[in-house]
Protein backbone atom coordinates (compact mmCIF):
# COMPACT_ATOMS: atom_id res chain seq x y z
CA UNK A 1 0.00 0.00 0.00
CA UNK A 2 1.26 3.44 -0.90
CA UNK A 3 2.70 5.34 2.08
CA UNK A 4 0.67 8.45 1.30
CA UNK A 5 -2.57 6.45 1.18
CA UNK A 6 -1.69 4.74 4.45
CA UNK A 7 -0.80 8.07 6.08
CA UNK A 8 -4.12 9.55 4.92
CA UNK A 9 -6.03 6.55 6.30
CA UNK A 10 -4.25 6.83 9.63
CA UNK A 11 -4.94 10.57 9.82
CA UNK A 12 -8.62 10.01 9.05
CA UNK A 13 -8.85 7.33 11.76
CA UNK A 14 -7.16 9.67 14.25
CA UNK A 15 -9.60 12.50 13.41
CA UNK A 16 -12.51 10.08 13.85
CA UNK A 17 -11.36 9.11 17.37
CA UNK A 18 -10.85 12.76 18.29
CA UNK A 19 -14.31 13.62 16.98
CA UNK A 20 -15.90 10.82 19.05
CA UNK A 21 -14.09 12.04 22.16
CA UNK A 22 -15.17 15.64 21.52
CA UNK A 23 -18.82 14.58 21.17
CA UNK A 24 -18.75 13.42 24.79
CA UNK A 25 -17.10 16.50 26.28
CA UNK A 26 -18.65 19.43 24.41
CA UNK A 27 -21.67 20.43 22.36
CA UNK A 28 -19.83 22.07 19.47
CA UNK A 29 -20.97 19.52 16.87
CA UNK A 30 -24.65 19.51 17.84
CA UNK A 31 -24.54 23.32 18.02
CA UNK A 32 -23.10 23.40 14.49
CA UNK A 33 -25.75 20.89 13.36
CA UNK A 34 -28.54 23.03 14.80
CA UNK A 35 -27.19 26.21 13.18
CA UNK A 36 -26.37 24.60 9.83
CA UNK A 37 -29.72 22.84 9.46
CA UNK A 38 -31.63 25.96 10.52
CA UNK A 39 -30.33 27.43 7.23
CA UNK A 40 -30.43 24.33 5.04
CA UNK A 41 -33.18 22.14 6.51
CA UNK A 42 -30.85 19.18 6.13
CA UNK A 43 -28.06 17.67 4.08
CA UNK A 44 -26.42 14.43 3.09
CA UNK A 45 -22.79 13.52 2.70
CA UNK A 46 -23.14 13.28 -1.09
CA UNK A 47 -23.32 17.07 -1.18
CA UNK A 48 -19.53 17.06 -0.80
CA UNK A 49 -19.12 14.88 -3.86
CA UNK A 50 -20.82 17.39 -6.11
CA UNK A 51 -20.65 20.74 -4.30
CA UNK A 52 -17.71 20.70 -1.87
CA UNK A 53 -16.52 24.08 -3.12
CA UNK A 54 -19.75 25.71 -1.87
CA UNK A 55 -18.84 25.02 1.77
CA UNK A 56 -16.12 26.38 4.02
CA UNK A 57 -13.60 24.03 5.59
CA UNK A 58 -15.46 23.78 8.93
CA UNK A 59 -18.75 22.88 7.22
CA UNK A 60 -17.05 20.31 4.96
CA UNK A 61 -15.38 18.65 7.95
CA UNK A 62 -18.63 18.62 9.94
CA UNK A 63 -20.58 17.22 7.02
CA UNK A 64 -18.01 14.42 6.79
CA UNK A 65 -18.34 13.84 10.56
CA UNK A 66 -22.02 12.96 10.18
CA UNK A 67 -20.96 9.40 9.33
CA UNK A 68 -19.17 9.09 12.67
CA UNK A 69 -22.14 10.56 14.54
CA UNK A 70 -24.33 7.98 12.81
CA UNK A 71 -21.96 5.22 14.00
CA UNK A 72 -22.14 6.57 17.58
CA UNK A 73 -25.95 6.60 17.40
CA UNK A 74 -26.00 3.06 16.03
CA UNK A 75 -23.75 1.79 18.84
CA UNK A 76 -26.00 3.43 21.44
CA UNK A 77 -29.12 1.99 19.80
CA UNK A 78 -27.69 -1.53 19.64
CA UNK A 79 -26.60 -1.32 23.28
CA UNK A 80 -30.15 -0.30 24.24
CA UNK A 81 -32.07 -2.68 21.91
CA UNK A 82 -33.44 0.21 19.84
CA UNK A 83 -34.22 -0.55 16.22
CA UNK A 84 -33.87 2.13 13.57
CA UNK A 85 -36.77 3.31 11.46
CA UNK A 86 -36.56 1.59 8.07
CA UNK A 87 -36.90 3.31 4.71
CA UNK A 88 -36.78 1.95 1.15
CA UNK A 89 -33.04 2.65 0.92
CA UNK A 90 -31.80 2.41 4.50
CA UNK A 91 -32.83 3.55 7.95
CA UNK A 92 -32.61 6.43 10.40
CA UNK A 93 -32.91 7.42 14.04
CA UNK A 94 -34.85 10.34 15.47
CA UNK A 95 -32.59 12.43 17.72
CA UNK A 96 -33.54 15.36 19.94
CA UNK A 97 -31.47 18.10 21.46
CA UNK A 98 -32.97 21.07 23.29
CA UNK A 99 -36.10 21.89 21.30
CA UNK A 100 -34.72 20.53 18.03
CA UNK A 101 -35.21 17.15 16.43
CA UNK A 102 -33.36 15.47 13.58
CA UNK A 103 -33.54 12.37 11.47
CA UNK A 104 -30.01 11.04 11.16
CA UNK A 105 -29.69 8.08 8.87
CA UNK A 106 -27.95 6.14 6.15
CA UNK A 107 -29.06 5.22 2.67
CA UNK A 108 -27.56 2.40 0.65
CA UNK A 109 -27.76 2.84 -3.09
CA UNK A 110 -24.77 2.59 -5.35
CA UNK A 111 -22.83 3.67 -2.28
CA UNK A 112 -23.58 4.73 1.25
CA UNK A 113 -24.60 8.25 2.12
CA UNK A 114 -25.47 9.67 5.49
CA UNK A 115 -28.06 12.36 6.02
CA UNK A 116 -29.51 14.73 8.57
CA UNK A 117 -32.98 16.21 8.24
CA UNK A 118 -34.22 18.84 10.66
CA UNK A 119 -37.79 18.43 11.89
CA UNK A 120 -40.20 21.21 12.78
CA UNK A 121 -40.99 19.73 16.18
CA UNK A 122 -39.60 17.12 18.55
CA UNK A 123 -40.97 13.66 17.91
CA UNK A 124 -42.24 11.45 20.67
CA UNK A 125 -39.74 8.68 21.30
CA UNK A 126 -36.78 10.59 19.86
CA UNK A 127 -33.45 9.60 21.38
CA UNK A 128 -31.82 12.21 23.58
CA UNK A 129 -28.57 13.43 22.03
CA UNK A 130 -26.78 13.64 25.40
CA UNK A 131 -27.69 10.02 26.22
CA UNK A 132 -26.42 8.96 22.81
CA UNK A 133 -23.02 10.67 22.97
CA UNK A 134 -22.50 9.55 26.57
CA UNK A 135 -23.46 6.02 25.42
CA UNK A 136 -25.48 5.40 28.56
CA UNK A 137 -27.50 2.31 29.23
CA UNK A 138 -31.14 3.32 29.58
CA UNK A 139 -33.12 2.10 32.63
CA UNK A 140 -35.46 0.13 30.36
CA UNK A 141 -32.45 -1.64 28.88
CA UNK A 142 -31.43 -2.97 32.27
CA UNK A 143 -34.87 -4.59 32.59
CA UNK A 144 -34.49 -6.09 29.13
CA UNK A 145 -31.04 -7.42 30.01
CA UNK A 146 -32.53 -9.10 33.06
CA UNK A 147 -35.31 -10.70 31.02
CA UNK A 148 -32.85 -11.93 28.40
CA UNK A 149 -30.70 -13.44 31.16
CA UNK A 150 -33.81 -15.22 32.48
CA UNK A 151 -34.45 -16.60 29.00
CA UNK A 152 -30.86 -17.78 28.74
CA UNK A 153 -31.08 -19.53 32.10
CA UNK A 154 -34.36 -21.19 31.11
CA UNK A 155 -32.83 -22.53 27.90
CA UNK A 156 -29.87 -23.80 29.90
CA UNK A 157 -32.22 -25.60 32.34
CA UNK A 158 -34.26 -27.11 29.50
CA UNK A 159 -31.10 -28.52 27.98
CA UNK A 160 -29.08 -29.49 31.05
CA UNK A 161 -31.73 -30.36 33.64
CA UNK A 162 -34.67 -31.51 31.53
CA UNK A 163 -32.46 -33.18 28.88
CA UNK A 164 -34.36 -31.66 25.98
CA UNK A 165 -32.18 -31.86 22.86
CA UNK A 166 -30.84 -28.49 21.75
CA UNK A 167 -32.34 -29.02 18.27
CA UNK A 168 -35.82 -29.31 19.81
CA UNK A 169 -35.30 -26.14 21.84
CA UNK A 170 -34.02 -24.36 18.76
CA UNK A 171 -37.00 -25.50 16.64
CA UNK A 172 -39.49 -24.34 19.30
CA UNK A 173 -37.86 -20.94 19.66
CA UNK A 174 -37.71 -20.56 15.87
CA UNK A 175 -41.44 -21.38 15.70
CA UNK A 176 -42.09 -18.65 18.27
CA UNK A 177 -40.01 -16.18 16.26
CA UNK A 178 -41.90 -17.02 13.08
CA UNK A 179 -45.25 -16.38 14.82
CA UNK A 180 -44.00 -13.01 16.02
CA UNK A 181 -42.77 -12.01 12.54
CA UNK A 182 -46.16 -12.69 10.94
Amino acid sequence: MDRLVLANMMEKAKRKVEFRDNLRINDSYINWLEKFTSRTGGFDTLVLTYNADKFNEVDRENIENLETLYEVITEFAEKNYITPIDTDLGHFYSIKHNSNCFYIGADWGQGVSFYCTRLDEVEEGALDYKDVVQNIKLPDTMKKDQRLEELSLMIDRLFNEDNIPIEVIENKTNEAFQKIKK
